[in-house]
């Protein structure tokens, strides 16, 4: 339970738009250990079972991709996210130094969940 304590500082409060894509594509069975609003654009969220990248198209929706902890890598360089999955590849340049350090923080945090056996 003391890991779940220390959760909350990871938890910011998503765009209304990527909030609700987020609602309607996350299961019931899946706990929200980190959230973050990366960019107006863009915004990353981890579960105890899968990341999900929510992307603003051109034409203002919202779309939410999918990823299993163990079919992906995270990667922070500077100010940039590298995204590396079986079949997607993105880099996405993060311009807040804040959410910069958020995300390493919460990356630590991927870390330890994808090396722990999934029950």
């Amino acid at each position: 339970m003391g890991e779940l304590k220390h959760l909350h500082e990871f938890l910011e409060n998503l765009y209304p738009k990527f909030d609700k894509v987020f609602k309607n594509s996350v299961k019931m069975t899946e706990v929200t250990v980190f959230s973050l609003q990366l960019t107006t654009k863009c915004a990353l969220i981890m579960t105890n079972k899968s990341i999900y990248l929510l992307k603003k198209s051109f034409f203002g929706g919202v779309k939410a991709i999918n990823f299993p902890l163990n079919k992906i890598e995270l990667k922070v360089t500077g100010n940039e996210l590298k995204i590396i999955a079986d079949q997607y590849d993105a880099n996405i340049k993060i311009l807040d130094n804040r959410k910069v350090s958020l995300l390493n923080m919460a990356l630590e945090k991927f870390i330890q969940f994808k090396n722990k056996p999934q029950i």
